[in-house]
């Protein structure tokens, strides 16, 4: 019986669905030129790169550790000002304040991930609060007088 099996594997064709597979990736298939630009959404152009300077890195670590020790209760809300936010992540983050901030949140990890551009980055990490793990995810920018944050989201 394993022989007839054996037989009858070796008669079937391969499949095509395997070579589908290994085509569906971000932009595969797409058409470029004057006619078919991809869709702005608002980012710069070209795949995430690894790594960010040393720069980037630091002021995203010191900004985001100060923003969990206020929502956290460690640090007064006027610590804020030590955190290099734009005004609208500056209003949310006051408004979360307002509303019991999340006492007790730290810092867990920080990803961040720089645009081909070199003033752009985007990054995850998560924080640790009421006994469990959570998300978050934002962007920073680099406007030439230093880096800053520009979107925060804690999911």
């Amino acid at each position: 019986m394993v022989g007839d099996m054996r037989e009858d594997a070796a008669a079937l064709a391969p499949l095509g669905g395997f070579e589908l597979l290994h085509g569906l990736r971000p932009g595969a298939g797409a058409e470029t030129g004057p006619h078919h630009e991809p869709p702005d959404d608002g980012r710069p152009p070209g795949p995430v790169i690894g790594t960010c300077t040393d720069a980037a890195r630091a002021a995203l670590a010191t900004s985001m550790t100060v923003i969990l020790e206020v929502l956290a209760g460690r640090r007064r809300p006027e610590g804020l000002r030590a955190a290099s936010v734009d005004e609208r992540v500056h209003a949310g983050l006051r408004h979360r304040i307002r509303a019991g901030g999340m006492r007790g949140a730290a810092l867990r990890t920080l990803h961040p991930s720089a645009r081909p551009c070199g003033t752009r980055v985007e990054f995850v990490g998560s924080y640790a609060h009421a006994g469990r793990v959570r998300a978050l995810a934002g962007a920073m920018i680099d406007d030439g007088r230093g880096w800053t944050i520009t979107a925060l989201r804690f999911l």
